[in-house]
């Protein structure tokens, strides 16, 4: 894969996933999919890579044997939301829904974890599934996150005193 049009992408997505950004993703998949289970999804407009996600075939859903293609996620990744640039969302989807399609006779459905319900990529696929196929939101939940209005250091600073730094 082009690790500059990679780059490039995230640069452009609408919705940032850092998860997913190759300076992460190679590395996780180097670390976690040893045996390379997980291909990389692209789509690509104008020679220019507009849209990407891990997938990797399951045969297991929630400890029930259930085969189904998913986004792939490890287990210190906490978003699952495919990198796309603005504009394209609707597209990768209708053309990975598509790709699985093809593919569904092992798999027949696409999970989905970890898709903020807040951001464009879930915005752009409701629709498509809505009208064209049957889908469902199995699971919703928050994560706790650090927010500051501080720089990093600043708050760094302050949170930890000299004696446990």
């Amino acid at each position: 894969m082009d690790t500059a049009q990679w780059a490039q992408l995230a640069r452009q997505e609408g919705d940032p996933n850092p998860i997913f950004e190759g300076c992460a993703l190679a590395p996780a998949l180097a670390q976690f999919d040893p045996e390379g289970s997980v291909k990389i999804a692209t789509l690509h407009a104008d020679g220019e890579l507009v849209g990407l996600a891990p997938l990797r075939r399951a045969s297991r859903y929630y400890g029930r044997t259930l085969p189904h293609w998913t986004i792939w996620l490890h287990d210190n990744a906490f978003v699952g939301a495919p990198l796309i640039a603005e504009g394209h969302e609707h597209a990768f989807w209708q053309a990975l829904l598509g790709w699985c399609d093809t593919r569904a006779g092992f798999a027949p459905w696409l999970h989905c974890p970890a898709l903020p319900h807040d951001g464009a990529p879930y915005r752009a696929l409701c629709p498509i599934a809505d009208h064209t196929r049957p889908a469902a939101r199995v699971w919703e939940g928050e994560r706790a996150m650090l927010a500051s209005d501080r720089p990093p250091g600043e708050y760094f600073e302050q949170a930890m005193s000299a004696k446990k730094r």
